[in-house]
């Protein structure tokens, strides 16, 4: 489960009139042949970071079978319509592999354009699904999109927020699954089952060159002090102690606090009343998702005190780091170079 899902499970917008693309039966109907091909698929029992992660071909030389983290279904070799559910890691999964996206969730900003999230990639303007920012599906408009293949994150499927029934019945579901602490593994074993090993390759290359050029840097400025990682929420601040952002930064060489990669729950959440528990941190990387969240925080006494804060060693970042897989991290070197720049 990622450090920081969805709230709740978005309501279910039921399509209207009668579609014709595909024979599509909303509720209770006859799967069709997209839909027969994952009638088995995607059972649960992973939690995005580890599992079946072998990939055999399947259904043909124009399929193959995808088994990793909870997923099992089969999916087009070279899919010609893709749509992702989320806009998260099902669309940074869907990028990575270098699928033709005709359709995506924003659930990262949606204001911002589909995709933006996302460093050294660039995605032609798609039609955003649904409300855009993940909070509900309209079956008739993906259907619309004649998709042969959908993605969603893992731990959405496993959930079933998008109603996984009626999707299957456009076209195969692939649950994306991510790994906080194994992210390489999890983007190098995904785009190996799909056949996009090049892509990984490539990917973590750029990665590995800049964290290379950033870390003398780093550790320069950063080195030996203690950085806290978390989210703002409406009561207090919930802390990440296994997410991808202190794993970077512990590959990177930094010391993220309260760092435990054993720690399935992934954080914990203090109120203002416990905000002591920070007063070790030399460095605050925080997430703000809500407008104005980390101004109604800033205010709040016992956040003052800390000192970080006093300091003025408080890093705000917006809602694309809580999960992801290798673009993600390329991203994040940013947020820790910005870390960088308070001790300038």
């Amino acid at each position: 489960m990622p450090a920081a899902p969805p709230l709740a499970r978005p309501p279910l917008r039921t399509a209207t009139g009668r579609p014709t693309r595909r024979r599509f039966a909303v509720g209770a109907g006859a799967l069709t042949t997209a839909g027969l091909l994952t009638a088995c698929g995607n059972g649960s029992g992973g939690n995005g970071s580890g599992g079946g992660d072998t990939g055999t071909a399947g259904g043909g030389s124009g399929s193959l079978r995808f088994t990793y983290g909870g997923a099992d279904v089969t999916v087009p070799r070279e899919p010609r319509r893709v749509v992702t559910i989320q806009g998260r890691i099902d669309l940074e999964m869907a990028l990575l592999a270098g699928y033709p996206v005709v359709g995506s969730g924003n659930a990262w900003m949606p204001s911002a354009r589909v995709g933006s999230q996302f460093t050294g990639v660039t995605l032609p303007k798609v039609t955003t699904v649904g409300l855009g920012d993940g909070t509900q599906v309209d079956y008739e408009q993906i259907l619309g999109l004649d998709p042969d293949l959908i993605l969603m994150p893992q731990f959405g499927y496993e959930s079933d927020w998008y109603g996984n029934k009626r999707l299957e019945e456009i076209a195969p579901v692939l649950g994306v699954a991510e790994d906080p602490v194994d992210w390489r593994g999890a983007t190098a074993r995904q785009l190996r089952i799909l056949g996009r090993e090049r892509q990984f390759r490539t990917r973590i290359e750029t990665f590995d060159t800049a964290l290379a050029r950033l870390r003398p840097r780093l550790g320069e400025k950063l080195g030996g002090r203690k950085i806290a990682f978390g989210v703002v929420t409406e009561t207090g601040f919930t802390v990440w102690t296994r997410s991808i952002t202190s794993s970077v930064a512990k590959e990177a060489g930094l010391d993220p606090l309260f760092h435990d990669p054993k720690d399935e729950k992934n954080s914990f959440e203090l109120s203002a009343e416990q905000f002591d528990r920070l007063e070790r941190a030399d460095v605050i990387i925080r997430q703000a998702v809500a407008p104005g969240a980390a101004k109604t925080l800033d205010a709040r006494p016992t956040w003052k005190q800390l000192p970080a804060v006093r300091n003025r060693k408080v890093v705000t970042m917006d809602g694309r780091f809580s999960s992801g897989l290798v673009l993600t991290a390329t991203g994040f070197l940013d947020v820790l170079n910005e870390a960088a720049e308070l001790y300038s």
